[in-house]
């Protein structure tokens, strides 16, 4: 499946994406150890900003790298939750309060395993921002597996689509920012932990 997953995102959705939006992504020099995992984290604040910071990321690090898609969401249907667990490697997490520490865990796991995890801390989607509050869940995960945190700022430069509009703006263009990867000393405060991280990516 992975090596099915690469070809498809290879020839079909990234070829795709390069037509539909413009790239620029600062801070490279941040990815210098691409082979470790990473707790990957960004602002969400386009429909297609998982695309985005997957497109942004050496390959060697995205295709090793799983995306917390919200259960009530993404997994609410059917047929998005398979194409997003085929196209993405995506897997449900808990937002609702119901069965957040198992989501938790599970990305715990999976860091464990040497999988990079892609999570937007904000738990909800505002279209071309302004950044929300990151809930506590994120510095759960950095504190207790002692991962590092690679933060990631999406900027929309030129949206791709606008209101009213079936067909996208011939220059959308959209910046993507990586920061320092962080990583937490056990004990570190969850609260201290949220507010470094939300700044880490609001300064990416």
């Amino acid at each position: 499946m992975r090596w099915v997953r690469r070809m498809v995102s290879e020839l079909i959705v990234l070829p795709i994406l390069r037509i539909g939006y413009k790239l620029e992504v600062r801070g490279t020099e941040h990815l210098a150890d691409s082979a470790q995992p990473y707790l990957i984290i960004g602002n969400h604040n386009m429909h297609m900003d998982a695309w985005m910071l997957f497109r942004a990321l050496p390959r060697k690090l995205r295709y090793r790298m799983a995306i917390a898609a919200a259960a009530s969401d993404i997994f609410g249907s059917r047929f998005r939750g398979l194409a997003a667990s085929f196209l993405g490697n995506a897997f449900p997490f808990s937002t609702d309060g119901t069965g957040v520490r198992e989501s938790l865990e599970h990305i715990s796991k999976l860091l464990d395993e040497g999988e990079s995890v892609l999570l937007f801390p904000e738990g909800r989607l505002t279209v071309l921002g302004p950044m929300q509050s990151f809930g506590k869940g994120t510095s759960w995960v950095a504190v207790n597996s002692g991962v590092a945190v690679l933060p990631m700022r999406i900027d929309v430069v030129r949206p791709g689509f606008r209101e009213g509009r079936w067909l996208p703006h011939p220059r959308a263009s959209v910046r993507i920012s990586i920061g320092k990867p962080i990583t937490f000393a056990k004990g570190t405060s969850y609260a201290e932990a949220t507010a470094v991280l939300e700044h880490a990516v609001l300064t990416a």
